[in-house]
């Protein structure tokens, strides 16, 4: 039912971008009293039985922890990989800074000095503001089944506003307008780039894109395949995604646990940023957030709490909904949790959530 990886050098990372999952409700269902590895894979198993599919994965210090994969995933040779939802916009905001390092973008400058036409009610929101979820777009993916680039900007600038610039209003428009600046400031497609500055050099092998999976798809299927086709004909068809903007940027991106974690460490270490620039994505940039300094604040592309104006703990998970594939990861000192599901939701909650709250009751037990 479950297949262990080789352990390696981790060096926590914070990877988030939405408010911290609520895991009060979900205990250890170990029974014994172990060590903290045999409580989770005693936990898993039970997990397992009660219908997870998918991924666990904890490391701490320089020592994997605990790897396993459940269900259907586990019969692959191969590591399999899920659909990421909103993980995907650390990858993005990391892609933007790059090019800040590259001289080719500035984040204070308003986004009509790299793209055209924009409409006045846009012209000063600046490419920071998109990055930590303050430009005033809405929630809405404007650009969603449009495969055009002129065509996808054109539906998200004529969006109205939802809030002023410099308030929080979370929108997925918002990176995929930021994948759109990086194609035309780069002059590379956003998955060129992307792949040739962030994938590459971090070493992650198996991650990718939407609408760009090979085939036979390394991804995990839909959690039921007759109603994603149903329900998403213009964006997935026969068990394949389909490109579309309002997949680029702000989610549409698949991973496994080992390239999470090569992505991790890739930007702890300076193999992607500089560190200058991997501290401005966990600078906080809501106008709370820098001037509380313990409680949670907001970054570019993460979110995370501190206490004692340090950083505590981070999160960020995500979700595609209509496939039934869901996503959390999770760093509270230097130990970190994956957790990455195609089984749909459990409850209100996604699998992915309740698998990363049973871990922690576990490793607390």
């Amino acid at each position: 039912m479950k297949r262990k990886i080789r352990s390696g050098l981790l060096l926590g990372v914070a990877l988030a971008c939405a408010a911290a999952p609520a895991r009060g409700e979900v205990a250890c269902r170990a029974t014994i009293r172990g060590t903290e590895g045999q409580r989770w894979e005693q936990h898993m198993m039970a997990e397992a039985a009660d219908g997870f599919s998918g991924d666990a994965f904890i490391a701490d210090g320089q020592w994997v922890k605990y790897s396993g994969e459940f269900g259907p995933p586990a019969a692959d040779k191969i590591p399999t990989a899920f659909w990421l939802g909103s993980i995907s916009q650390v990858v993005t905001a990391a892609a933007t800074l790059k090019l800040m390092e590259q001289g080719k973008l500035a984040l204070d400058s308003p986004i009509s000095t790299y793209l055209s036409p924009v409409p006045e009610r846009w012209s000063k929101i600046t490419p920071d503001h998109l990055l930590s979820h303050r430009s005033g777009l809405p929630q809405v993916r404007a650009a969603s089944g449009i495969a055009d680039r002129a065509k996808a900007l054109k539906a998200i600038l004529a969006l109205q506003p939802v809030g002023k610039p410099g308030e929080f209003h979370k929108s997925d428009d918002g990176y995929t307008l930021l994948a759109i600046l990086i194609e035309a400031v780069s002059g590379q497609s956003f998955e060129s780039f992307v792949q040739t500055q962030i994938f590459n050099p971090s070493g992650m092998k198996r991650a990718g894109f939407w609408g760009f999976e090979p085939s036979p798809s390394p991804v995990a299927p839909p959690a039921n395949p007759k109603e994603a086709d149903r329900q998403s004909h213009k964006i997935w068809r026969k068990g394949h995604s389909v490109p579309s903007w309002g997949y680029r940027g702000a989610t549409g991106m698949f991973s496994t646990r080992e390239d999470l974690y090569y992505l991790s460490l890739g930007l702890r270490t300076g193999k992607i940023l500089k560190a200058s620039s991997f501290d401005l994505m966990l600078t906080p940039s809501s106008e709370s957030g820098a001037d509380v300094p313990d409680g949670e604040g907001f970054g570019r592309g993460m979110a995370f709490k501190r206490i004692g104006g340090k950083v505590y703990e981070s999160w960020q998970e995500g979700e595609e909904e209509k496939l039934g594939h869901n996503s959390l990861m999770r760093v509270i000192g230097d130990r970190l949790y994956v957790s990455l599901s195609n089984s749909g939701k459990s409850g209100s909650a996604t699998w992915s959530e309740r698998i990363d709250a049973g871990l922690l009751a576990c490793a607390n037990h």
